[in-house]
């Protein structure tokens, strides 16, 4: 004990209406979908190709430029998946920047 008496910090238990943050539980709900929602965009990529070298059936109508932009829309999802907070994002994110850059590399845009 010092001079000015006792400085032990008490701390408070944190009640279950703190631990139900209903903001910050659809944030995470949305930054779930976010994430899933662009590896939906990476997987349709590879579904495309697929069944266009399989059986010539050709789903998306997608020329190499706007292929680029659809990977660049699961870059721009993956990355609110990141600010929201979704625990999903750390396959989303990656897999959607190498998506992207080998959209980039592959349709020669």
């Amino acid at each position: 004990m010092n001079r000015m008496g006792s400085n032990k910090v008490k701390l408070m238990p944190i009640t279950d209406d703190q631990r139900r943050d209903p903001e910050r539980g659809l944030g995470r709900t949305i930054g779930h979908l976010c994430a899933a929602l662009s590896l939906l965009c990476c997987l349709s990529f590879w579904l495309q190709m697929t069944l266009y070298f399989t059986t010539k059936v050709i789903l998306i109508d997608f020329n190499g430029f706007q292929w680029f932009k659809f990977m660049g829309v699961a870059v721009v999802l993956a990355i609110v998946a990141v600010a929201l907070g979704s625990k999903l994002w750390r396959v989303a994110l990656p897999v959607s920047l190498l998506m992207f850059f080998f959209t980039n590399y592959v349709m020669g845009t």
